[in-house]
């Protein structure tokens, strides 16, 4: 009902609480889908009229105990009511307020388990009540124009004496129209249950939504970013941090959400003033204006667990500031959107551009690589390579490539790729080329030799970067023996042999490396 002191229906006036406990109600509708099969224990008089003893009179208070004396009753057969009355086939007439009844059954064998799935198989029309030896066992209001069937209580089930005579009594009271009572006693089996309902086992883990705060109404002017576990805010007229006014200032919200339910989802964002809301990169919810507190919705078909794109941009103008996220489904009450079910937004990395590269085999390549990343809050970068050449290393932590190339790889080009992740969840890379050609050093040769001091030298000739070993020996074809190995960093550069006086003739030689 649309009243404000309504006491019937599912949600309050207001439509922002569902008063019943949703999975109690669909607990409630799929249990009449399970199938039974029933055995008739205590017959009704559906088929065959049973004996029952009733009065019309009201009896003394216990009536319904075994200890109860009633020889006095009258014997009738069921059922009992007036001729039409649908859905029971009248074996005595009952046209008065009232009636009681009792009869004696014996329910043979039965188990503890099988005595639990027991119950009443009942015509009532109006209100019964139902006792088994003394106990009452079950009470309806109403009536029905079927035979149904009715679980009979806990304190019911232990008044059952099996292998014995049980003693069944019922009252029934009608008002108008027909009427009519009849009961017996089915046990009851389930053979195909009802389909379970639904309960989201999904983690909800998240860590709210990443926040963007700009100076302004248009979110053009950023001051500072954060993660908010939620859009649940009332500022008023203060300052929302990081310096910003109390008015005139916007926000933009980013990240995913996951659903608890395979459903329609209805989002509400109520805000002073304008607000937007993106699911799935769709425009749910548009209202880009000043107002205050207006509720908007917008709904969208979700899968659970699985998550989407979501975005929420506000601007405050004048209006004391607010801004609050909910959602609801059939199987969800509205509540505010929760923390675990928000994960910020996590964007790739961008790394600095770098360009090709020339340099000569045996000079060292040192490339520092940096990136840029926005999320909030910072998170770790790490760095790798997908392509390289043999020789190449980076720094996972720090981006710095070094590669010394070899002799044997001049001339050539090599591709760099170069991966740097962020530690982000899920975590996200991003991927830079550059090529760098390898030139092949220049051929070495030795010039102005000359005797010093009574030992010889001379110069060395040749490009830079590689390393220079030089050899000596008397004879061409053996004994070739290191004199010198260094990367000058300058070239010619003179060489000294130490132990040349007095050997009559000598060879040198130098090699590149690596």
């Amino acid at each position: 009902t649309d009243v404000e002191i309504e006491l019937a229906g599912l949600r309050t006036f207001d439509r922002k609480i569902l008063k019943p406990d949703l999975q109690q109600m669909q607990a409630a509708i799929t249990s009449t889908m399970a199938q039974y099969s029933n055995s008739v224990v205590v017959p009704t008089s559906q088929t065959t009229g049973q004996s029952w003893k009733y009065t019309f009179t009201a009896p003394a208070s216990n009536w319904y105990t075994n200890s109860f004396n009633d020889s006095l009753w009258t014997n009738g057969t069921g059922g009992f009511g007036t001729a039409g009355t649908p859905g029971i086939v009248v074996g005595t007439t009952w046209n008065t307020a009232d009636i009681w009844l009792r009869r004696t059954f014996n329910p043979g064998a039965l188990t503890p388990q099988q005595i639990s799935n027991l119950v009443f198989n009942v015509f009532h029309d109006e209100d019964c009540e139902i006792y088994i030896n003394g106990v009452l066992a079950a009470s309806a209001t109403g009536y029905v124009t079927a035979y149904n069937f009715l679980a009979i209580n806990a304190a019911g089930q232990n008044a059952i004496i099996p292998n014995a005579n049980n003693l069944l009594a019922a009252h029934c009271h009608q008002t108008t129209g027909g009427q009519g009572i009849d009961a017996g006693v089915d046990l009851s089996v389930q053979v195909v249950p009802p389909p379970p309902v639904f309960i989201p086992n999904w983690p909800e883990s998240g860590g709210g939504l990443a926040a963007q705060y700009f100076n302004g109404t248009n979110l053009a002017n950023p001051v500072f970013a954060r993660v908010d576990p939620n859009i649940n805010f009332n500022w008023g007229h203060g300052s929302p941090g990081g310096g910003l006014a109390g008015n005139q200032f916007s926000i933009r919200w980013t990240g995913k959400i996951q659903p608890r339910y395979s459903e329609g989802c209805t989002f509400h964002l109520t805000t002073a003033d304008g607000c937007r809301l993106w699911v799935n990169g769709q425009l749910i919810i548009d209202k880009w204006h000043d107002d205050t507190n207006t509720d908007v919705a917008g709904s969208i078909a979700l899968i659970g667990g699985q998550q989407y794109d979501l975005q929420v941009e506000y601007y405050d103008n004048t209006n004391a500031a607010s801004a609050v996220l909910e959602w609801d489904s059939a199987s969800q009450a509205r509540e505010i959107v929760p923390q675990g079910v928000l994960f910020p937004a996590n964007t790739p990395p961008v790394p600095s551009a770098v360009g090709n590269a020339t340099i000569t085999a045996g000079q060292t390549l040192l490339v520092t690589n940096t990136a840029t990343d926005g999320d909030v809050p910072p998170q770790t970068l790490t760095w790798s390579l997908a392509a390289q050449p043999a020789g190449a290393i980076i720094n996972a932590t720090n981006g710095v490539l070094v590669w010394r190339p070899a002799i044997s790889q001049s001339p050539s080009t090599n591709l760099f790729a170069v991966v740097v992740t962020d530690s982000g969840a899920p975590a996200m890379s991003a991927t830079e080329y550059f090529s760098v050609f390898v030139l092949r050093p220049a051929t070495p040769y030795f010039s102005l030799p000359s005797v010093a001091a009574g030992t010889f030298q001379f110069m060395v000739n040749g490009s830079v970067g590689p390393d220079y070993s030089v050899y000596a020996s008397t004879n061409l074809s053996s004994g070739w023996q290191l004199l010198l190995m260094t990367n000058p960093a300058a070239l010619p550069f003179l060489f000294t042999d130490p132990i040349s006086s007095g050997i009559q003739q000598r060879y040198y030689r130098t090699l590149l490396g690596p």
